[in-house]
């Protein structure tokens, strides 16, 4: 049976501009854009995020209907959305801030039906839902209270500017990867939480102190991946016209629904991972990123046009 794969966390309203002057709304959020993702690669996608009764909460679900992903178990709220702001500098490198005092987010209490997440499944927690109690508190225990039957994959997804509580979210944030079998973070999540270590002390570290598969992005330098059983790396692929945000989410829920569709969710699969299943999986979300940042914001391709572009880029090789 396949694997399914539960998003919890912020979906909120980017406000996006290109110009620093006018500003365009699109939906966002770490683990919401990682749905989306995901769903666009065929896999079985649920977001059980905070939603709000808001215009944007409305925006939201109309957006996770149209890209396939299941919001039969997003707890609404009538608290608001929160806004963030998205300047793209000159060299493509988002800069945010966040509007989410008193938000859904911040006051998050997600629940699933007892027994729903099966073994195999994949919970999948990150970003700035992390920061703020009560809701990140509740988003840990609800997250390892899955762990009993699903796996957790998490994504810290670091944005410094909100992190007015450091000595309260670095415990968090440490419990939470100790915790993971999956983890993804980016070179620059890295420097923050663990400034001078190098990608490969990190994932070697993580596995030592059990996680199963650590994914490590460096935006156009590439990716890199490392299991019990291999390592791989993948350089990134040149694009034009768009921007990198969502870059890493699309990497996120590419590599998990390669995952959950060969039913590598299961620790000791994801032990298993050889050299060649962490290239193949990292050339799949690699192109898929890419593919992201042609376009203007998260915009997630579908599957059918990421291995149309592997196959074009390595003939003869599918993902």
């Amino acid at each position: 049976m396949t694997a399914r794969i539960f998003f919890c966390g912020e979906a909120l309203i980017d406000f996006i501009t290109p110009d620093g002057l006018n500003y365009r709304a699109a939906t966002g959020g770490s683990p919401f854009n990682a749905a989306k993702a995901a769903a666009r690669a065929g896999a079985d996608a649920h977001f059980c995020g905070s939603v709000s009764h808001d215009l944007f909460g409305e925006m939201i679900l109309s957006d996770l209907d149209f890209f396939g992903v299941d919001s039969t178990h997003a707890p609404r709220s009538d608290l608001p959305t929160v806004l963030g702001f998205v300047q793209v500098t000159e060299d493509e490198h988002p800069i945010y801030a966040f509007f989410d005092r008193e938000s859904c987010m911040v006051n998050m209490q997600p629940e699933l039906p007892p027994g729903l997440c099966r073994s195999g499944d994949i919970m999948v927690i990150g970003s700035i839902s992390l920061i703020v109690s009560p809701g990140a508190d509740r988003i840990e225990e609800f997250a390892r209270a899955q762990t009993e039957n699903a796996i957790l994959a998490v994504d810290p997804n670091v944005r410094p500017t909100m992190i007015s509580g450091h000595d309260a979210w670095y415990p968090r944030i440490m419990r939470l990867l100790n915790a993971a079998a999956i983890i993804k973070i980016s070179t620059e999540d890295l420097d923050y939480l663990k400034p001078g270590i190098s990608s490969e002390d990190f994932a070697l570290e993580r596995l030592k102190q059990g996680s199963s598969l650590v994914i490590v992005t460096d935006g156009e330098k590439g990716a890199s991946a490392w299991s019990r059983n291999g390592n791989a790396s993948v350089n990134g692929i040149c694009t034009t016209g768009g921007d990198t945000v969502g870059a890493g989410d699309t990497i996120m829920g590419f590599s998990l629904a390669w995952l959950a569709e060969r039913e590598y969710t299961l620790r000791h699969r994801l032990d298993a991972l050889d050299d060649a299943e962490l290239e193949t999986m990292l050339t799949f979300a690699n192109m898929a990123a890419a593919i992201n940042c042609e376009a203007v914001g998260c915009a997630p391709p579908f599957r059918d046009d990421v291995e149309k572009r592997i196959a074009q880029a390595q003939p003869g090789q599918a993902s």
